[in-house]
């Protein structure tokens, strides 16, 4: 078995590999799994949002999008808080819903609310550690990307 990799006319490389294996005296190609995956993910989903400065801290925001209604879903990726900087996902949000970024950080649960949205426009608010609403943390839970999911 060996991996072909195929390329256009430019020698740039095209989704997806194939796997060449022989099978009594006949070559067969078959995606191999990884570039099935790869197409797959390319075709149902678009980065609509990508943050500039995931590193800093993200205050509340209004994020526009275009074209929102082509998509059934969105989807935030975002990071936790603190040294260990876990990633996380929101998995698929339908656009007419709302939903709620959290993570547990030692000992202490942070939680940013994300409205659903509106007129291509989407709100972040602050962070918040423990429900206290007196003191956000906008250190956590720093959305780094936004994907649109198709219908």
């Amino acid at each position: 078995m060996k991996i072909v990799e195929m390329r256009n006319k430019d020698n740039e490389k095209v989704l997806p590999d194939f796997i060449e294996q022989e099978l009594s005296n006949s070559k067969i190609k078959v995606p191999s799994s990884y570039a099935v995956n790869e197409a797959f993910n390319k075709l149902m989903n678009d980065t609509l949002w990508v943050n500039p400065n995931p590193e800093s801290s993200f205050s509340p925001t209004n994020i526009t999008f275009e074209n929102i209604s082509k998509y059934s879903y969105y989807e935030i990726l975002y990071k936790s808080a603190g040294d260990k900087n876990f990633h996380f996902s929101t998995g698929k949000v339908p656009i007419d819903k709302q939903t709620i970024l959290y993570a547990p950080v030692g000992g202490s649960l942070y939680y940013r609310e994300c409205g659903q949205i509106v007129n291509n426009t989407m709100y972040i608010a602050n962070a918040y550690i423990n429900g206290n609403l007196s003191s956000p943390n906008n250190m956590a839970l720093i959305p780094y990307k936004i994907l649109g999911h198709y219908k």
